[in-house]
């Protein structure tokens, strides 16, 4: 890590382990008079699909959004390599996540949210990042493991697992025939972050600064961003449901400037469902790529604790927000 450093002309007085949201490693770099996060990418990931995040950032900051675009080499490189391992930097500015949540804190993230794909929206890179797809788009996951489907990588996993197994099969097409009846298809579509939340934004004097964790970022429904926030930020776990405060608070920020279509409305219950169940999918990769036991708890979890809890708080939830959402 320290010899990536050197690429970018950077000697630290202090390098510190920063906990990030993704797979990736991560510290906090200071030097003195600035502070970077460096980051090992995770071996699964393209070199297509850092150059797609990165394009993202390069373009968002353009737009006068806190993007944190990569530190370039003086040969022009944003990734570098060291003994098989792929290294980037960003400038991280002055500031801290958010700590304490409420429904101002809540409300404010829901207007962040929503202007994200409004910075977006003429973003020139094309299609999805390798290893990414749309919400119902699961195979994409299973690229990463070096499977051509998830069925596939489902079936190595029920070899060792074989009741899990049944019951990710299971979800999986509840999953896609639920998002299919909901109307996915005709939902409005942009750029989404997916890891939106408090961890991944810095603030300063009440002004963000920075978002970082764009690894999840790709092209989908605009309402899987809503539905990937409302989880991270107003999800007390299974014993507690929603916490109904938040959501409405996340709602009213989010509408302040994106109004939702009564067809995002209907299908937010079903979103929240694949967010959760992206969690599952990714989990699933890690235990092939690593062997991770820690992988399969996690995959018990959202399969036998979360998902089944979600089910029973979709209708309170859609009767929470059903008087949101306008007509096309």
């Amino acid at each position: 890590m320290l010899r990536a450093l050197r690429f970018f002309e950077i000697e630290p007085a202090r390098v510190l382990p920063y906990r990030g949201l993704g797979d990736d490693f991560q510290w906090r770099a200071e030097d003195g008079s600035r502070a970077v996060l460096v980051r090992q990418h995770h071996p699964t990931r393209s070199d297509g699909a850092i150059a797609w995040e990165h394009e993202l950032r390069r373009y968002l900051a353009s737009k006068g959004g806190p993007a944190a675009p990569p530190l370039v080499t003086r040969d022009g490189r944003d990734v570098v390599g060291i003994d098989g391992e792929r290294f980037s930097i960003y400038p991280l500015p002055q500031g801290f996540p958010l700590r304490r949540l409420s429904p101002a804190v809540a409300q404010v993230l829901g207007r962040l949210l929503a202007r994200f794909p409004l910075d977006t929206r003429h973003f020139p890179g094309e299609g999805q990042p390798e290893g990414l797809g749309r919400a119902w788009e699961l195979d994409a996951f299973a690229q990463a493991a070096g499977f051509s489907a998830l069925s596939e990588l489902i079936l190595a996993f029920g070899r060792e697992h074989g009741a899990l197994a049944q019951k990710l099969r299971k979800e999986r097409f509840r999953l896609v025939r639920d998002l299919a009846r909901s109307g996915f298809a005709r939902l409005p579509e942009g750029v989404v972050h997916l890891s939106f939340c408090r961890e991944a934004l810095l603030f300063d004097e009440g002004h963000p600064v920075a978002l970082l964790e764009f690894e999840l970022a790709h092209r989908d429904a605009l309402a899987f961003d809503l539905a990937a926030t409302l989880v991270r930020e107003a999800w007390r776990g299974p014993s507690a449901g929603f916490d109904e405060r938040l959501v409405l608070a996340l709602l009213e920020g989010y509408e302040a400037l994106r109004p939702l279509e009564s067809e995002e409305v209907q299908a937010l219950p079903t979103l929240i469902r694949a967010v959760v169940f992206w969690e599952a999918a990714r989990a699933l990769v890690r235990w092939w790529n690593e062997g991770s036991q820690r992988a399969v708890r996690r995959l018990e979890q959202v399969l036998e604790r979360d998902l089944p809890a979600l089910e029973a708080e979709a209708r309170r939830l859609l009767a929470l927000v059903a008087p949101h959402g306008r007509r096309r």
